[in-house]
């Protein structure tokens, strides 16, 4: 099943718009696999991070390699979105099928995920959500790891 994105322009970039719709439809079970990972660093990936994505190193990524199918669609994000466009080649040069990079990095991406958390049984965080303005304010409230006042998500 190919998972490509409804708008996307360049064959390994995505917009944060179009990575959140293929995480829902995921969820949903739209599309059946999907993986997630977060390239920044580990602090910050422990503050915050999309719900289940996996935080990826270098030192990780030839298990990673050997335990993905390569039919899986594959999502990375970063701080800005710079340097999980290399990510997403890697994973491409590595016979990926479907390897995008989120464009604007985690900020935009974790924004765009809070605005499609609607459904009251839908578990974006691991959690169900009782409301979608709940959720939202308290995402827009957490503060990330050395960025006093930052938003963070969980």
């Amino acid at each position: 099943m190919i998972a490509m994105p409804l708008s996307a322009h360049d064959p390994d970039r995505i917009s944060a718009r179009d990575a959140a719709d293929m995480v829902m439809r995921h969820l949903d079970g739209v599309l059946p696999e999907l993986a997630v990972f977060d390239v920044r660093d580990a602090a910050q990936y422990a503050a915050a991070h999309i719900p289940g994505a996996s935080h990826l190193t270098e030192i990780a990524f030839p298990g990673v390699v050997r335990s993905l199918a390569r039919h899986t669609p594959v999502l990375v994000y970063c701080y800005h979105g710079n340097a999980s466009q290399q990510w997403a080649q890697t994973f491409s040069d590595f016979r990926f099928a479907e390897a995008w990079s989120v464009d604007d990095g985690y900020e935009a991406f974790a924004a765009e995920l809070a605005l499609r958390c609607i459904d009251p049984v839908k578990t974006c965080s691991g959690v169900s959500l009782e409301r979608k303005d709940t959720w939202v304010r308290k995402w827009k409230t957490k503060s990330s790891v050395g960025r006093p006042g930052a938003r963070a998500h969980w």
